[in-house]
Parts: C-alpha cells; sequence; structure tokens
C-alpha cells in the first residue's frame, strides 16, 4: 500500500482541521478520519477515529497535526510522546501552491493554496505556510511554527522553533526571529527579534 493510499487521520475538529481536510481534498484524498480534541466540536463529515485504534494501527496511516493554535498544538504533541515519534506524518502541500525543487521540508508540515517557497529554503517538521504566504530564498523555519495567511518573509530570514508570525506580516531580509516568538498581525519587522518576545507594528516593536 503506498502512502497516498493509506488513511489520513486527522488530529483537530476546528477551523484548521476543516482547512487541512479541504487541501487533503484537493489532492485527491477521501479516506480520512477525524480524532476530535476534548471539549472540541467532532468533524462530523469524517469517520471518527479513537487513540487506541489509532496507536494499534501506526504504520498503516496517515497521521495530520490539524490543530490552528500553537500552544494547543504544543501540548498536544507532548501529551502523545509516542504517536509523534513513531507515527507517519506526511508533508502536505497543496496543488495550487509553487514550492522550489530544492526545498528541504520536515515530517508533518503544511503549506496551503496559494503560497511561494522559492529556492534554498528550509523548513522543519511540523510548520504550517499558511494560505499566500511567501517565504523567499534562502530562508530557514524552525520546527513547530505557524506563519498566518498572507505572511512575507523576504528572503535569508531566520525563524527559531515554536514561533508564531500573525496575518498580514511581513519580515525584512536577514533577519533572524529567536524561538517562542509572537509577531503580530500587520507587523513589519525590520530588526532581529530575540527569543521569547512578542512584538507588533509598523515597526514591530517589543510589547509585554
Amino acid at each position: 500500500m503506498t502512502t497516498q493510499n493509506m488513511p489520513f487521520v486527522l488530529f483537530g475538529s476546528g477551523g484548521h482541521a476543516v482547512s487541512v481536510a479541504d487541501l487533503l481534498e484537493a489532492t485527491g484524498v477521501n479516506d480520512i478520519y477525524a480524532f476530535s480534541l476534548p471539549n472540541h466540536e467532532n468533524l462530523t463529515k469524517y469517520k471518527a477515529i479513537s487513540g487506541e485504534t489509532i496507536e494499534a494501527n501506526l504504520r498503516s496511516l496517515n497521521l495530520v497535526l490539524a490543530i490552528g493554535s500553537l500552544e494547543l498544538r504544543k501540548s498536544f504533541m507532548q501529551q502523545n510522546l509516542k504517536i509523534f515519534q513513531q507515527g507517519r506524518f506526511p508533508t502536505l502541500i497543496h496543488p495550487k501552491s509553487y514550492v522550489s525543487p530544492d526545498l528541504k521540508i520536515g515530517k508533518g508540515s503544511t503549506i496551503f493554496a496559494n503560497a511561494y517557497v522559492g529556492p534554498s529554503c528550509i523548513i522543519g517538521d511540523f510548520v504550517v505556510v499558511n494560505t499566500n504566504s511567501v517565504i523567499e530564498h534562502n530562508s530557514i523555519i524552525g520546527d513547530t511554527v505557524m506563519l498566518g495567511p498572507s505572511v512575507t518573509l523576504c528572503g535569508n530570514v531566520n525563524i527559531g522553533d515554536d514561533s508564531f508570525v500573525g496575518v498580514g506580516a511581513c519580515i525584512s531580509p536577514k533577519i533572524k526571529i529567536g524561538k517562542n516568538v509572537t509577531v503580530g498581525a500587520c507587523s513589519f519587522v525590520n530588526t532581529d527579534v530575540s527569543s521569547n518576545r512578542k512584538v507588533y507594528g509598523l515597526p514591530a516593536r517589543e510589547i509585554k
């Protein structure tokens, strides 16, 4: 059985999971199951699956982290280490995006429609590149990073693990952003940002 023919399981049930399911369907995948988080709505369009069934069939399932909150994503990964260490998490790339052939990308990352990823870029594990985002040449993105819709990285940008860049933000060329950084929506970042900071504005400045 090829990877494409294996069932896909979505971890998540909110709006982000709906978008991921739409991406899968755009690539011709129809065998989709949903694992809903506690106290969250169910994706009733798709078949439900239990955690026990997932663990018993790790080698025959494609698993997708489809949680839209960065904090919930990290928490869910910590609570389910066996699944994330042993499970199969394919990279998902929407057919209407453009990705340079020399892109190096880790497991479980998702690139949505109309995104552009230029040459000589590196993207880590479990990264989300949202709709209409642009990652220009020679940029490096760490693990578990989320880029909101219409984010622009202008080339030679480096973003550390566990960071979030809000919708419409623009990062100037050659900027380094540390780990666990939050960049507010529509911000313009033209100076380096140290780890564990929150920045916002035009130009972006640290906020407490």
